[in-house]
């Protein structure tokens, strides 16, 4: 729980430093956040990309912070392997093919459907769609189902004992 509870702290904080601008990309909000642990001069241990997508954000927090272990996570299945070849050969992160939730256990997982509307299939979730927004953005989603680990049991697992950023 301790794990949890530092790490919503670490986030909120550093989350006040940067806000989503119109225009901008994951990689500027990688920087925007890269920054931000720098002018507080923070030096982490250990990072967590929860939703890694390619693993180019883990890549860049690893080039970004030397001295500190980037745990990506990634429960898209389409995206699992291209995360795995954009780090590999690289032992400061370690690839963990599943969803972070709030259970451990086979999870649904609504999968966004590029062959109906080409959108991003980023924006595929342990969320159902509630069709509030489908007249500005469609997207069609399937259910699959995918592994997912609550953090408090993946870090005992792991043996991590707090998170930096």
């Amino acid at each position: 729980m301790r794990l949890f509870r530092d790490t919503v702290h670490a986030t909120r904080q550093l989350s006040r430093c940067f806000r989503r601008r119109k225009g901008s990309n994951s990689m500027t909000i990688v920087s925007q956040f890269i920054d931000a642990v720098r002018q507080r001069r923070i030096t982490p241990k250990t990072i967590l990309d929860i939703g890694a997508h390619d693993g180019r954000e883990s890549c860049t927090l690893s080039r970004a912070f030397p001295r500190a272990h980037v745990h990506s996570f990634e429960a898209h299945p389409s995206f699992q392997d291209a995360c795995g070849k954009a780090i590999k050969g690289d032992s400061a992160i370690s690839l963990h093919r599943c969803a972070v939730g709030d259970m451990d256990g086979s999870v649904p997982f609504y999968v966004v459907d590029t062959s109906q509307v080409p959108k991003d299939p980023g924006a595929s979730s342990l969320l159902r769609s509630n069709g509030q927004f489908d007249d500005v953005l469609p997207l069609p989603q399937r259910e699959t189902r995918v592994q997912s680990v609550r953090l408090d049991t993946w870090a005992r697992q792991h043996n991590v004992a707090a998170c930096d950023a």
